[in-house]
């Protein structure tokens, strides 16, 4: 037989024991008449003849009603659990999904999707409540298993014992019958035999006999017979009375106490159960709907309620507000070709280097590291034709699909001098967003990533070992603290020659990466992370719709910043001959950098590294071409 789990006391019911077992009820029990078990009639009755097989029949029916019980029990806790199990995956995964389908764009993201994803919340909460509910009933489905079979034990015990001695008594009783029977036989035997003639004589086989003798020999039988009558009858009477006023007074108060016992029980996990049924309802109804003082916590149907279409329609609209117009519906302007133009001014004479959002600036020849001037900056170098053409060669005009936005290059200008916003904001250590909105609302790459990848595709695409080659750490501090002490002093990284010597090259490198270190969040973000890596997984012919759609999720500021990025690893990567820089070099430099540099598994290290050189070379099919 199996292991018996022994029930819970029913002095530990209703404790915390999770929602469900906390009981929340409006209503309480009405009393129930009493009755007198120890009544006159009932006592007899306890004493007859019936009650072994009445009592006995009792106690089974009660355990037939516990097993019954006991089985619903567990058949619904078992589906419940099935349900509830099945309910969670659902809310849950419907809930990741719509997560995952807002920041990859293909779903709306306002107040319906966050009031449903409230919604699941509280479902999930509720489920919750379920699972204790479950595991309550589950308990008591035990507990009157257990019950049960004790109870069972206990009455064959006690059936067993009240059956031998019920069985004696029949046993004495049909002995007394049997004499009694032999007794009367002889008696009447006798009566005829007397009524015979004197003279007539009866033939055996142990010979004739008379009538005389006939009697005689009867009346011997009788005499025995009476005797033995006599003293089974008495025997009878004895175990009888012992039996009344001894063994069924002991048996059936046994069996009185087990009906009871069980019929007591399967009364207290009723109201349990029913408990638990109350209890996990007020929960779900308190969960779903609050107490109106509780104004923390609004119900299901005021969170559904409180969707606002026409403003998630207004505030969906107004982000195209400020777009500029796209490219493609920009009129061409005429312009004269510059041939029939006059000459311009010598490049040598003055260089002026402007953003598109209005900060230009001269630097004077010297030392490429010295201090700029703080009133204005200006002043006047010898930089070469070569280097105002390559800063306008490398230009972008990206066009990011819906988006709109215009060029993110450097250009020449005119204009005297720097002209930058007075408030002042460190460089390093501030988010992309923040240092963009400072640059300009039409600027979406930081100036210093600017001017690091313009210097370097000037100047250094050839240079070997360029990322990898660290610059003077003691001029990268120094350039750091002066550029967040004044964003004007970028200049200084300007090489004041037509050329710039490899340790040059690699500071300005040193000072784009510690820029990217810097950052509160890498560039690609740790919310995007596990996509990145789940891309850099997939076989090649999903692998760029992946990727696509990734970096599209990311906010303007780091999508033009990698693209502005890219482009120009794939400039370096086409020197590798010469500069010893391929993809796979360039990935596993910039990987822990754009990506995170808390990782340790070395497997997703590598990954790191492959997402940047699986980026650069898709940067085509991601970005517009430049």
């Amino acid at each position: 037989m199996s292991e018996i789990i022994p029930p819970t006391p029913v002095s530990k019911i209703n404790k915390d024991e999770g929602p469900a077992n906390r009981r929340i009820s409006l209503t309480d029990p009405a009393p129930q008449p009493s009755v007198d078990l120890t009544d006159e009639a009932i006592s007899s009755v306890l004493k007859s003849d019936y009650s072994l097989d009445a009592l006995s029949k009792r106690l089974k029916q009660s355990t037939e009603t516990c097993e019954e019980f006991a089985r619903y029990l567990s058949r619904k806790a078992n589906s419940k659990s099935d349900n509830y199990t099945h309910l969670k995956k659902l809310s849950r995964s419907t809930n990741e999904t719509m997560k995952k389908n807002t920041s990859n764009k293909l779903i709306k993201d306002d107040s319906f999707v966050k009031q449903f994803s409230a919604i699941l919340s509280i479902e999930e909460k509720l489920l919750g409540f379920g699972n204790s509910y479950v595991q309550s009933v589950i308990r008591i489905s035990d507990d009157l298993n257990y019950l049960k079979e004790s109870i069972k034990e206990r009455r064959k015990s006690i059936k067993d014992e009240a059956r031998k001695r019920e069985q004696e008594c029949l046993e004495a009783i049909q002995l007394a019958e049997k004499a009694k029977i032999k007794y009367n036989s002889l008696c009447k035997n006798l009566e005829k035999v007397r009524t015979t003639s004197p003279n007539r004589t009866k033939f055996t086989i142990k010979g004739a006999k008379t009538t005389l003798q006939q009697e005689e020999e009867l009346s011997s039988k009788i005499s025995t017979a009476e005797t033995d009558y006599r003293s089974k009858s008495e025997a009878s009477q004895s175990i009888k009375k012992k039996l009344v006023e001894v063994y069924r007074p002991n048996y059936s108060a046994q069996l009185r106490d087990l009906i009871l016992e069980i019929d007591i029980s399967l009364s207290l996990k009723l109201q349990e159960y029913t408990n638990f049924e109350e209890s996990l309802l007020m929960h779900l109804a308190v969960t779903i709907s609050p107490a109106s003082i509780d104004s923390k916590k609004p119900s299901i149907k005021n969170i559904a309620s409180s969707v606002n279409v026409e403003k998630d329609l207004y505030d969906y609209l107004m982000g195209f507000h400020r777009k500029t117009p796209k490219k493609e519906y920009i009129p061409i302007q005429y312009k004269l070709h510059p041939s029939f133009q006059n000459s311009q001014a010598n490049y040598n004479a003055n260089f002026n280097l402007s953003i598109n959002s209005g900060l230009s600036f001269s630097t004077t020849g010297g030392n490429n590291f010295g201090t700029a001037s703080n009133e204005g900056l200006t002043s006047t170098s010898t930089i070469t034709p070569d280097f105002t053409q390559s800063v306008v060669s490398t230009s972008y005009i990206p066009t990011r699909t819906n988006r709109g936005f215009s060029s993110l290059g450097l250009s020449v200008a005119p204009l005297p001098g720097i002209i930058i916003p007075p408030v002042k904001l460190k460089t390093f250590g501030n988010d992309i967003d923040t240092l963009i909105r400072f640059q300009g609302e039409e600027n979406f790459v930081p100036y210093i990533v600017k001017y690091c990848i313009s210097l370097i595709d000037l100047y250094g695409l050839d240079t070997e070992g360029i990322y990898r080659t660290s610059g003077n750490q003691l001029k990268l501090q120094e350039l750091k603290e002066s550029i967040d002490s004044n964003p004007n002093n970028i200049i200084q990284i300007i090489p004041s020659n037509n050329s710039a010597s490899d340790g040059e090259i690699y500071l300005i490198a040193s000072l784009l990466k510690a820029y990217f270190i810097s950052l509160p969040e890498p560039l690609l973000s740790n919310e995007l992370y596990p996509e990145f890596i789940a891309a850099a997984r997939l076989p090649a012919e999903s692998r760029v719709k992946k990727l696509h759609q990734t970096v599209y999720a990311l906010p303007d500021g780091p999508y033009w910043t990698l693209r502005s990025l890219l482009f120009h690893f794939r400039r370096v990567s086409q020197r590798q001959d010469i500069n010893r820089m391929s993809a796979s070099n360039l990935g596993i430099i910039w990987g822990p950098t754009l990506l995170s540099f808390a990782i340790t598994n070395p497997d997703e290290k590598s990954y790191q590294s492959k997402v940047i050189e699986y980026l650069m070379l898709a940067a085509d099919e991601i970005f517009e071409a430049e």
